[in-house]
């Protein structure tokens, strides 16, 4: 695995440790759907197949939290 491929994978995941409490909803789900879609871009610019699943990994991963916030933001109560 490429050195430069592994710093990408791990700038996206260190995002995970950034905490968002106290930043309004749209503006995380915004954030998650930028966040999925560098995943894409990277995983369809990925030579190699482990790391391009890794990517599509987070990627899905990105849009699904994206997709619950939004939904808790419609029905708070559910």
């Amino acid at each position: 695995m490429a050195e430069a491929e592994i710093s990408k994978l791990g700038q996206l995941l260190g995002t995970l440790a950034g905490a968002d409490d106290g930043v309004p909803k749209a503006e995380r789900v915004e954030r998650y759907r930028r966040l999925a879609s560098e995943a894409f871009q990277l995983a369809e610019d990925c030579r190699d197949d482990v790391l391009r699943t890794g990517y599509l990994s987070l990627a899905s991963g990105w849009h699904s939290l994206a997709f619950e916030v939004e939904r808790s933001s419609l029905f708070p109560g559910e």
